[in-house]
């Protein structure tokens, strides 16, 4: 499948996952689960501390729906201040798709080479040439990015040790500050590399291969209507 395909129909299943109706959420993980039965490649443990990193956002998703959400409440003891059940359906469906559209990038990014990804994004950015967006332009300093934050540990971020008893908190404080601006002077101050930089990109995609994101919108639509 082309890689601008694949970012099309990416696009399509967030946008219907987004919804957050269980039966579209069910369809979207039979379909990620038949991506990997055909690419024969399972989740990695990446996937799973991406999942757990998230928890925050679980948490204050439940908050929010529990007890923002009018309807029918689930302790009457607390009357007014009680969570709904209403809000514990939707915060479960929203909690849901989250999960599902983090699990879909993950999903696409390893199953795509760079070379790929950057074909995709070159022609999904054709759109904003209309706009005065030069693609070659865009693809090279993305090409650089990828590259200066893959090969230069400065750009991960300073390592910044806990403050002791005889450091003041001001101090403490001041060297994080100057930590952080010495990272930034030294990235600045990086030299690039001068090497040509050879990107082969893809011939566009044929029309045939048109059938896979207009066949999955349909799809998605269907269900989405039988819901409603």
């Amino acid at each position: 499948m082309h890689p601008l395909i694949r970012f099309i129909c990416f696009i399509i299943f967030a946008a219907f996952v987004s919804l957050g109706q269980y039966l579209i959420l069910a369809l979207g993980s039979f379909l990620l689960v038949l991506i990997w039965i055909v690419s024969k490649q399972m989740p990695s443990q990446k996937l799973l501390q991406m999942l757990k990193r998230m928890r925050v956002f679980y948490v204050s998703i439940l908050i929010i729906y529990l007890w923002f959400t009018p309807g029918e409440i689930m302790f009457s003891v607390f009357d007014s201040w009680s969570p709904t059940y209403e809000g514990l359906h939707q915060a479960m469906e929203r909690i849901l798709a989250l999960c599902l559209l983090v699990v879909a990038v993950e999903t696409l990014l390893r199953l795509t080479s760079r070379n790929l990804i950057l074909t995709g994004l070159y022609y999904l950015a054709t759109p904003f040439v209309i706009l005065g967006l030069k693609r070659d332009q865009f693809i090279v300093r993305l090409m650089l990015t990828l590259d200066l934050v893959a090969a230069d540990p400065v750009i991960r971020g300073p390592k910044i040790k806990s403050p002791t008893r005889k450091q003041s908190f001001s101090h403490y404080f001041d060297d994080i500050t100057q930590r952080i601006a010495d990272k930034i002077t030294d990235t600045i101050n990086m030299k690039v590399k001068t090497e040509p930089m050879i990107f082969e990109l893809d011939a566009p995609p044929n029309k045939l291969q048109w059938i896979w994101p207009v066949s999955l919108f349909f799809l998605f639509w269907i269900v989405s209507g039988s819901v409603d």
